[in-house]
């Protein structure tokens, strides 16, 4: 046997003497008392022994955070907002330390089966899911997790990627503005930042280098913007207009040219940031810049990571000053977050579908259990009328005996 329980008292006869039970192969072989054989032997002491315990609800993903979240006060519970207040705070390890605590709990008192629901939105992200898959594989040998995601806060309302819409969505807004560009029907025009994007790091360069054109609005034709200086008019701020350009632009001819560390969405728009950038070069740094002004020809400037500009006989410092600040670092969050929302949302429905096929099953495992149920019942109760004919067939016996003496 590859182990032996001795002294056990089975569920369905707690009163009956103790019994030993015989596993081999993962599976009970023999109930018997006394079992005569080799193995392992565990003495369940008298104990009851039963099938292991299914938990049916459990959030191991949020088990442990009393240090973070406080009892709540008086009988207002407010649970989800008390959460949602820590779940920054979540990291993968934290999570998967956290919940290992509670699953050992549960394993050592009883539990082989569980299912445990888990947040998955905007403000935890993945690192739950990654922290309880990775569980579910380390305690496979224990117990059957099951994972249950829902989105607490939603799929799409995601707290910071609101918040950072908000943000983009004012730029080149205002109450100055706003009625001149509805009237000139380009309110809701394409802007130049929503084109293209840049290695991580050389943000502030090119705000430096393009300044207010990194907001222009885009024309279908260009002239149109001759009607705005018309008859003497004029914008009521700083503003910037380009149009598209269907023959791309030329390669730059020196590689630490700004313009090749651009990521353009939008390819014709590629001449007028190449026009934009012409002549501008990057330098890791203000002091390798003025190291290396010599090498400027004119016309050309370089520029670092902080937006600092050097020419051969000078230097411009970068300060933000406009609205336009972090554009395009936000921009890219942006893209981020809708990239991670979506893969919530299948990673979502395709949770849905596991968990409908697993109900299903459960469904169909527990009709089976109890049939198996009733036909145990049955021979348990024909065992039970066997016993008691015996032991009247055996009183007969001695009474016939007594008689014949």
């Amino acid at each position: 046997m590859d182990l032996i329980v001795r002294n056990a008292r089975l569920a369905h006869a707690p009163d009956s003497p103790p019994v030993d039970i015989g596993v081999s192969g993962g599976r009970i072989a023999a109930i018997e008392p006394a079992l005569h054989a080799d193995g392992p032997v565990f003495d369940a002491g008298g104990c009851v022994v039963c099938g292991g315990l299914v938990e049916t609800h459990i959030h191991l993903d949020k088990s442990n955070i009393i240090d973070r979240c406080a009892p709540e006060e008086g009988r207002q519970a407010n649970s989800m907002q008390r959460v949602a207040a820590v779940k920054q705070t979540f990291t993968v390890e934290d999570v998967y330390e956290r919940a290992s605590r509670t699953l050992e709990k549960c394993i050592r008192h009883g539990a082989t089966r569980m299912r445990t629901h888990l947040e998955l939105d905007g403000g935890v992200e993945m690192r739950s899911f990654e922290a309880i898959e990775k569980l579910r594989r380390d305690y496979a040998w224990a117990i059957d997790l099951e994972v249950c995601v829902f989105p607490q806060e939603g799929l799409t309302n995601n707290p910071r990627s609101d918040a950072l819409l908000a943000l983009q969505a004012k730029i080149g807004h205002g109450k100055d503005i706003d009625g001149w560009l509805a009237a000139r029907g380009v309110a809701d025009a394409r802007r130049l930042w929503q084109t293209v994007d840049i290695e991580p790091g050389w943000e502030d360069a090119l705000e430096a280098v393009l300044r207010e054109r990194l907001n222009a609005l885009h024309l279908a034709d260009l002239d149109a913007a001759l009607s705005w200086v018309a008859e003497g008019s004029q914008p009521p701020s700083r503003v910037a207009a380009y149009a598209d350009a269907a023959d791309g632009a030329p390669a730059p001819s020196q590689n630490d040219a700004l313009f090749t560390k651009l990521r353009i969405a939008t390819p014709t728009v590629a001449r007028v940031l190449a026009d934009g950038l012409h002549g501008v070069r990057c330098r890791r740094d203000l002091a390798a810049a003025l190291a290396d002004r010599g090498s400027l020809a004119s016309g050309e400037t370089f520029v670092t990571p902080q937006g600092h500009r050097v020419g051969a006989q000078s230097v411009l410092f970068f300060a933000p000053d406009s609205e336009l600040h972090g554009v395009l670092a936000r921009q890219r969050e942006l893209t981020e977050l809708a990239h991670m929302i979506e893969a919530a949302r299948v990673n979502d429905e395709a949770a849905r579908g596991a968990l409908d096929a697993v109900e299903r099953e459960l469904q169909e495992q527990q009709s089976a259990w109890h049939r198996d149920s009733l036909a145990l019942a049955s021979q348990q109760r024909r065992c039970h009328d066997l016993e008691l004919e015996l032991v009247q067939l055996r009183q007969a016996a001695e009474a016939a005996s007594r008689r014949r003496q």
